[in-house]
C-alpha cells in the first residue's frame, strides 16, 4: 500500500502546486518508485523480524517502527537533499526541472511518513505469526535457496576484499581518476544533438536597404534554394532591427537587416557536408551575404 498511497499523496500536492501530468511529472513518479519501495521494505522487514523472535504484531510493530525510525528519516532526508538544489535553480534549466524536481521531493516525503505510520499500523493488524513448524510455501523454499546461493558467492569475496584492503582502495583510487578523466573529455551539451534535416539561415541585407527590397531579394533566393534538390520546402521569418539604442524612428525603423530563413529537407536522412555546403552555395546573392 505504500506506492500507491505515495503516489496519491503526489497527485493531491501536485493539483495544490497547480503542476500537470507530462513527460517530467510521470519521469519524476517513474524514478520515485525504488524509493517508495525502499521505505516500506526496511520498515515491513523489520518489524517481520521481531515477528520470528516470538513478539506479537502490535509490539512487534511497535519496537520494529521506533528502531527503524531514524534510518528512514535519514533516507529521506539524503534522497530529497538530491534534488532540492534543482527547484532553487535558475535559468532554462531550472525552469525545465522545477516541477520534476518538486514532484519527486513530495513523493520521497510523503513515502517516509508513510513508511512511519501508515505500514506499521497494517503490520500490527495483517502480518502473518511466525511458526516454525508451518510447511513453506513452494515461494517461501526458491527464496531461501535464493538467498542461500547468493549468500555463498557473496561472502567469500567479502572476506577477501576485507583481506586485501590495499587492492581495495587502489581499486577506488582507480575507478575515481577514470571517473575525472570521462567528466573532462566526454563532450558536454545542454540537448543531445539530433539530426531532424532542418536547417536555418540567416540573410543580411546592407544597411539601409528597405524591406520591400529586401523582400524582392528573399524571393530571388527562395527560388535559387527550392531548385536544390535536397531542399523539399521553406519557411520565411522577416525581421527588421534598429540601427541605434535609443527610440528608433521611422526611417530607422523601415531598415532592413536580417531575414532568418529556416529550409527543411531529407528527413529520413542526414545532412551530408556536401549536401550543406551545396546549399549554401545556391544561396549566394549579389547584394544580400547568407549564412547557414
Amino acid at each position: 500500500m505504500a506506492i500507491p498511497m505515495s503516489i496519491l499523496g503526489t497527485f493531491i500536492i501536485m493539483k495544490l502546486l497547480g503542476f500537470t501530468i507530462d513527460i517530467l511529472s510521470l519521469l519524476a513518479l517513474t524514478l520515485s518508485i525504488g524509493f517508495l519501495v525502499d521505505d516500506a521494505i526496511v520498515v515491513l522487514e523489520n518489524i517481520a523480524r521481531h515477528v520470528e523472535k516470538g513478539a506479537d504484531r502490535k509490539t512487534a510493530a511497535l519496537k520494529g517502527s521506533r528502531q527503524i525510525s531514524f534510518t528512514i528519516l535519514s533516507m529521506t532526508i539524503c534522497l530529497c537533499s538530491v534534488f532540492i538544489p534543482l527547484i532553487f535553480m535558475e535559468g532554462i534549466i531550472g525552469r525545465l526541472l522545477h516541477e520534476f524536481a518538486l514532484t519527486i521531493v513530495t513523493a520521497v516525503l510523503i513515502s517516509g511518513m508513510i513508511s512511519l505510520s501508515f505500514t506499521p499500523m497494517l503490520c500490527s493488524k495483517f502480518i502473518a505469526s511466525y511458526k516454525e513448524d508451518v510447511k513453506k510455501t513452494r515461494a517461501e523454499r526458491f527464496s531461501e535457496r535464493l538467498n542461500e546461493g547468493i549468500l555463498k558467492v557473496y561472502r567469500p569475496s567479502l572476506e577477501w576484499a576485507l583481506n586485501h584492503q590495499k587492492t581495495m582502495f587502489g581499486a577506488a583510487i582507480l575507478c575515481l581518476g577514470a571517473t575525472i578523466f570521462l567528466l573532462i573529455f566526454l563532450p558536454k551539451d545542454f540537448l543531445p544533438k539530433e539530426d531532424i534535416g532542418f536547417i536555418q539561415g540567416y540573410s543580411q541585407a546592407a544597411d539601409g536597404t528597405s524591406p520591400y527590397l529586401t523582400e524582392d531579394y528573399l524571393k530571388e533566393i527562395q527560388k535559387i534554394v527550392i531548385k536544390n534538390p535536397y531542399c523539399i520546402g521553406i519557411v520565411k521569418v522577416f525581421s527588421t532591427v534598429s540601427l541605434q539604442n535609443r527610440r528608433p524612428s521611422v526611417a530607422q525603423t523601415q531598415q532592413s537587416r536580417y531575414v532568418p530563413t529556416q529550409i527543411s529537407g531529407l528527413p529520413a536522412s542526414p545532412w551530408t557536408s556536401i549536401q550543406t555546403r551545396h546549399l549554401h552555395t545556391s544561396c549566394t546573392h549579389p547584394s544580400i551575404s547568407a549564412r547557414a
